[in-house]
This record gives structure tokens, sequence and C-alpha cells, in this order.
């Protein structure tokens, strides 16, 4: 019996077995009945053979970029472990001059193979004809192996590009809204295709043919209060409407709001006031520094102050006298604008608008010292703010004796937010002509709670639902709480027409460690900002005060003479607040020197001039970067 290999076939659909074959051995003679003489044969496992894997088929991909151009790129599809890397690719390409239906031979493209780096070829100065030439192409790799599987075919043929709609706009935004009228602004990328751009409500055209070349258009005939709801701008070309911007939102004034000039100050602390003795209003704490200042002559004379008594209480300390307080107001504006003493003459003060606080950020001292309840208001309101009003107001025969001063109070947004503000501010608000916040932006100060949770310059938010949020509803409370004191006043007072008068205080910058830029740029904003919440709430925002002092705390070093608050800090030579902010002692090179930066003061007393919300405004190139990424720019209206 000869040693065989049997091999049964096997069925594939069924299963089952077909034929049998089998392995005798080698053929070596035959018998004379013609069978086989065959040798045994010495089977032997040696194991699978490796050999080397070619190159798999790449994926290709193209377009053509203009007529006579083709591009094409590949994508390597994964080898089988083991497969050799490839060390080139062969593209080759063949053309069709009748759309297709017959082709000429494949041939290498120019410079075929290429570098196993190449994944890409761009081919110029094809040929054209009528029709426009068809191109096939198609590559393969190449390794140790040897030449891999060619890739699928790509065939490209120049179309005339068709007019596609145009892409939306973006940075939709709304400026200056009145009663009847709103302020909207766009910006677009270029296209010689659009012809004009219309304004939508939802996907309802409400304004249409805007001029092509508008980035901005001012909404008219409004009704007054309605609200109007997913407003979205779109440009038009002959292919039809572009996808829409972003949309707004927004509510209209139920009466026009007040016209006013925003003034701009400083803090008459110790400290340098910002490079310059020239602000058209001081914020000042103590009775010498009132007189210093309100005795000037000249660029320097100030046209507004606010004061506020020695101390931080109100008039009258914890158990105001009605007639105590009222006295001593009457003494002391007629020594500001009548009598003087010594060198103290009326004619340095006259005209100047003295604005007097009842306190410093009182409440939560003197008869407002927390907690609050119902005595302490009473006495408050009508013992305090009441001979505080009636001494200001005070007249004979219907004629003002002071008619330059007002009584005034200063509470801060952050008292408010923690609930201090508004129970006394609302029964006190007949007697109050204007209200001024301390505004204390997150991160203001280097001591400040957020500044090591929130070391950025925070973005204000304008939706009122954020009002009690710590960082972005700082600049919204203010705006909110004066507009119910004005409300409530308009009840007391019996009189419908009563505005409130609003000024804001306390502003500063943090040092936040970035570029220099970014301080100018945001206080610009701000200051847009708060006179587009003022307009927004038809209230007169009259005088606005940059917080000027600096304090060393938590381990930061700061240098006395560049104080990362005082906006004196962005002047050469001691501008980079890089170094203010941890540990520099300083400033680093580059940023000092750049003429068309202006620094934070410049940009707060010239804010118009940089927030683009208004016409006529521009910006460095230094701004380019602004706002910065850390912001909460979904809260706010960047510029």
């Amino acid at each position: 019996m000869s040693d065989f290999i049997g091999f049964v076939e096997i069925d594939n659909d069924t299963g089952a077995r077909k034929g049998a074959l089998q392995l005798l051995g080698q053929l070596v003679g035959l018998t004379e009945e013609g069978e086989g003489i065959y040798r045994n044969l010495n089977v032997s496992y040696l194991g699978p053979k490796t050999l080397p894997l070619l190159p798999a088929a790449p994926t290709l991909s193209g377009t053509m970029p203009a007529r006579n151009q083709s591009q094409v790129q590949w994508t390597a599809t994964p080898d089988v472990p083991g497969t050799p890397a490839v060390t080139a690719w062969q593209v080759e390409r063949r053309s069709s001059t009748n759309n297709g239906v017959s082709f000429g031979a494949w041939g290498a493209t120019s410079g075929s193979p290429y570098g196993s780096n190449i994944l890409s070829l761009l081919e110029s100065n094809l040929d054209t004809g009528t029709p426009e030439i068809q191109w096939q192409y198609r590559v393969r790799g190449v390794n140790a192996a040897g030449v891999g599987e060619w890739s699928n075919i790509v065939a490209l043929q120049w179309v005339s590009t068709p007019l596609q709609q145009p892409t939306a706009p973006t940075s939709f935004a709304r400026g200056i809204v009145g009663s009847t009228s709103v302020g909207l602004s766009w910006l677009a990328t270029e296209d010689t295709t659009v012809t004009k751009f219309g304004i939508f409500r939802g996907s309802t055209l409400v304004v249409d043919n805007i001029p092509a070349s508008a980035r901005s258009y001012d909404w008219l005939n409004l009704t007054a209060g309605s609200t109007q709801t997913n407003i979205n701008v779109r440009r038009w070309n002959a292919a039809g409407w572009s996808p829409a911007s972003n949309t707004l939102t927004f509510t209209l004034l139920a009466e026009e709001p007040p016209e006013f000039d925003m003034m701009i100050g400083c803090s008459a602390s110790d400290n340098d006031h910002g490079g310059t003795e020239q602000w058209p209003l001081w914020r000042m704490y103590r009775r010498d520094k009132l007189y210093s200042i309100a005795n000037r002559s000249g660029l320097t004379r100030p046209q507004r102050v606010y004061y506020s008594q020695d101390g931080g209480e109100p008039l009258g300390g914890n158990n105001p006298d009605y007639a105590t307080v009222y006295n001593h107001v009457r003494e002391e504006l007629d020594r500001f604008y009548y009598t003087g003493v010594g060198s103290d003459t009326r004619s340095a003060r006259w005209g100047i608008e003295k604005v007097w606080l009842n306190g410093n950020e009182m409440s939560d001292q003197g008869v407002l010292s927390l907690p609050h309840n119902s005595t302490k208001i009473n006495l408050f309101v009508n013992q305090s703010q009441k001979a505080l009003y009636d001494a200001v107001h005070y007249a004979v025969n219907g004629v003002r004796r002071y008619p330059d001063a007002k009584a005034g109070v200063n509470p801060t947004q952050e008292h408010d937010r923690k609930g201090h503000v508004l129970g006394w501010l609302l029964p006190a608000a007949q007697y109050i002509d204007i209200i001024v916040w301390s505004l204390y932006p997150p991160g203001r100060g280097v001591n400040d709670i957020d500044l090591s949770r929130n070391p950025r310059l925070d973005w204000p938010s304008f939706n009122p639902a954020d009002r009690m949020n710590r960082q972005i509803g700082f600049l919204l409370r203010g705006f909110m709480s004066t507009k119910e004191a004005e409300a409530r006043a308009r009840i007391d007072k019996g009189d419908p027409t009563f505005r409130m008068e609003m000024g804001v205080g306390e502003i500063g910058i943090a040092s936040d460690p970035d570029d220099r830029s970014q301080r100018p740029y945001y206080a610009a904003h701000l200051m847009g900002s708060i006179y587009l919440l003022a307009r927004q709430f038809a209230l007169r925002c009259t005088g606005v005060c940059w917080w000027d002092n600096a304090t060393i705390e938590q381990g930061y070093t700061i240098v006395t003479t560049r104080k990362p608050h005082n906006i004196l800090s962005d002047e050469p030579p001691n501008s980079d607040h890089l170094h203010m902010a941890i540990g520099g002692t300083a400033p680093a090179a580059g940023n000092n020197t750049i003429a068309t930066n202006p620094s934070t003061m410049t940009a707060i007393r010239n804010w118009q001039n940089y927030d683009k919300r208004f016409p006529g405004s521009s910006q460095p190139a230094q701004w380019a970067g602004n706002p910065k990424s850390s912001w909460n720019q979904p809260y706010g209206t960047p510029i």
C-alpha cells in the first residue's frame, strides 16, 4: 500500500463532500498494464512562507482649480502589518477629447515617480479643447517588494463655475436702540456678485434693497416698546439669498432716550490722576481735595465734582437728625458758591456742578449698617437723604439758591447684587437727583477675590437674566436698579416725566497678563457700553470716573510708579502692565514704544474714537487680536 496525502473537495454552498484527490508520490514508471509506479514522497510541514507584501491601493481625489489646471491628492490605505514602507508613488494620466467616450493610453505624469512624502500633484498648462478635455488619473505605491495596486480612477473635466449663493454676513450686532429705531451693523467678505443686503425677521424679509457696500443700517419707523425677535441680515446675488447671519432679539424703548453728554473723570486720590490734571469730572472724598480742585482755573477747572462728606457713612451717622443735616449742607453750599473762606471765593466755583453724594459706598455704614431694617431705612430716607435734598433744592420765590448743586447717593453694584441697596434706594428715590454707582468690574484689583479665580477682563452681559451673575452682570445691575428707582420716584413725586440721572465711578481695569493692547481696548468698549446701556434704559448717564488707586496684595510685586489700575500705568516709560500683574520689576521691551497704540488714558478720554459702534471711529492695528478668546464674548457685543 502506497503512502499518499488525500485532499477532499467540499461544496462551498452545502458543505457536502465531493470528489477526493490523492497525492500518491513521484511517478517514476508504468507497469505493463499501464498503472503508474510511484516513489514515496517525504512530506514535512515547514510552516507558512513569509513573502514581502506590496503596497495597498491608495485613495485618490481631485479637482480642477482652473480650466488648464488639475489638482489630485491621495491618501495611503493602511497596509497589512509587515508591509515594507512605500518608497515612491507612480502617477499616470490619460485624456479624452470626446467627453469620456474613448481615452488615449495611460502615461506617466511629468516627474513621476514622486517621493514617498509627496501626496498631491498640481498640474498646470494642461491642454484645453471644445468640448473640454477630460482627464483621468490613477496612482500606486512602490516598495521593496515591488509595485502595488492602482488606486481608484479620478475623472476631471473643467466646467464653468456655476454662481453660488453668497456666504452669510457675520458679527451682526445692534447699536443704539431708540423708541422707534435701532442701529444695526455687520461684517461680510468681499463678493462682487452681491447686489444688496436685506433685514429678515426669522425667514421673512422686512427691509430690502440695502446697498451691497453697506455694513450698517439704521432701521426706522418701528413700534415703540416692541420686541423684535430673531432679526438677522442676509445678502443677495442671482443665485438667491445667503444663509442668515447670527440672530438678534431686542426691545425698543417705550420712550425716547434723553440727550446727554457723558463727562469723563478721575478720582482725586493721592495718586497720579492718569497723567493729567485736565479732567472735566472729579471724584473726591475730602473737603481739602474738593476746594483745591474746585478753585482751579483754565483748562484744569472742573465742570462737575462728585463729593462725599469726609468718611464713608451717610450724613448724620448712626442717628441722623433732619435739622442738623439740613443746616450743615446749607452752610457748606453757601461756602462753596457764595461766601468762601479766606482765598476761597465764589467766583472760582460758580457754575461748577457740585453733586453731593450722601456717603461713600454707604450701604453697610452708619444708619445703613447691616442688617437693614425698617427703622434704619426710615431714618436714612426722612432724616438724612430728604434733608440733603431739601437743602440742595432750597429756593426763594421759586428761584433756587444753588442751581448747580445735586443731591445724590453712591451705592455699589456688588452691594446691589447682595441685596443691600434696593431696600433703601426705592423709598429714597424721590429725594435723589442722581445715583452714582461704584462699578468695580471683576478682577479690577489685585486683592479682588475674582482675580485668583478669574484673572481676565470679563465681558459684560447685556442680558437681564444675567443681572445677578458676579462676573458678567456687573455692568447691567446699576442700570436696572436705577430704572427701578426712577419708576418709584415718578410715583412718589407724582411726576410721570421725571428722569433719574445716573453716574458711574470706580471703573478700573485689572493688569491682565497678556499684551498692552488689551486694557485700552477694553476701556474704550466699556465706556461705549455704558453710553449705549444708558440710551437703552432711557437714562441720563452724565459722568464716568476712573479709579486710580493701587495696592500690593496676594504676594504680587507692584512697583509704586506703575500702578496697574491707574491709567497712568500705560504711559511711557512705565507702561508695560505685563510686569504689574505677577512679580515684574521692569518694563518689557517693545511695548513702551508703540506710538499708534493709545494708552488706557487716551482710550478712556476719547472712547468714541475707538469704539466701532460709533460713526467715524477706528482702531489701531495693535488691537487686531481683541477681544481675547478668554473673554466672555457670548455675553456681550465685541467691537
